[in-house]
């Protein structure tokens, strides 16, 4: 799973404020988990808390909700707001999906990873994990990335840029990665995008999903790529976005020096499909519910 031990308390804090995209898939994908009053919830992949704060409004006071995140800050930030709260139901620690030996068998009736399970290379591990904390009948659901989908204006204008600048961070897995980029860097995947970062990232296909799930002993009850679709009021939000969201990483490998006419350069591109309405694109993610068999 990747690695977020190095990000500093501003870089989380900086993602809890520019998570609105994530927080709305989460909201999607816990309603069709139709997590009930009472239930023992499993979130890999809490991040500063901001989906559990709802989900602590689904299980109410008798319920219980534990979180887990690999970024130490995050999980400070998750914990700040739940105690701010007196959200008692709400349970947070550093962990790692791949690794839940901590974790009873069969505890959890829901299990979710929302916008984290493309960040994870182990997929069969973490899918035999999360179907032995989970309950007989228990559901799970995650969101990702999704691979073999067209992208968006975001993703031409940005790679063309990045790369006609001479940065090896324009290497798109729908142009067919072939190694561009150092393989022994890390990659990390935003709309379209691979470019070289302390994120890994490891998007998958429907079939990948579904044939992971059944091997583990999953029953699919809903697997479907839909179009979400952003707003932005201008292209200088669209700027902000990319490099605020991912903690900067969108200009890890330039020179500090060339970060501000770089920026300046995607505004002015991005101005260029900018209307009265500011600008919409779309980009595709993968919703999937699944449940563990019965005895």
């Amino acid at each position: 799973m990747t690695n977020f031990k190095t990000e500093t308390f501003e870089e989380a804090d900086e993602y809890d404020n520019h998570s609105d995209q994530q927080y709305n898939c989460g909201l999607h994908l816990t309603k069709e988990l139709e997590i009930k009053q009472r239930s023992t919830v499993l979130d890999i992949g809490a991040g500063t808390g901001r989906l559990a704060l709802h989900v602590a409004g689904l299980i109410g006071k008798d319920g219980s909700y534990f979180g887990i995140d690999l970024s130490p800050e995050r999980i400070n930030i998750a914990k700040k707001k739940a105690k701010e709260l007196r959200a008692s139901n709400l349970s947070f620690e550093i962990g790692d999906g791949t690794d839940l030996s901590r974790l009873k068998d069969g505890f959890f009736d829901a299990v979710y990873m929302n916008s984290v399970f493309h960040h994870i290379k182990d997929k069969k591990k973490v899918f035999d994990e999360c179907h032995r904390v989970l309950k007989p009948g228990g559901r799970l659901g995650f969101t990702s990335q999704v691979t073999n989908i067209p992208s968006d204006n975001v993703r031409e204008i940005s790679k063309t840029i990045l790369k006609n600048r001479g940065y090896n961070l324009g290497v798109s897995n729908h142009d067919n990665y072939s190694g561009t980029v150092d393989e022994n860097s890390r990659r990390r995947y935003w709309h379209g995008i691979y470019y070289v970062s302390h994120y890994d990232n490891y998007p998958i296909t429907v079939d990948e999903a579904r044939r992971y799930l059944e091997q583990t002993g999953f029953i699919v009850q809903n697997i479907d790529v839909r179009q979400n679709r952003v707003n932005f009021a201008s292209s200088e939000d669209v700027v902000n976005s990319i490099i605020n969201r991912d903690n900067r990483n969108f200009l890890r490998d330039v020179p500090s020096k060339k970060h501000s006419e770089i920026r300046n350069e995607l505004i002015t591109e991005f101005k260029k499909i900018e209307t009265k309405e500011g600008i919409n694109f779309v980009n595709h993610k993968l919703y999937v519910i699944a449940e563990k068999k019965s005895n």
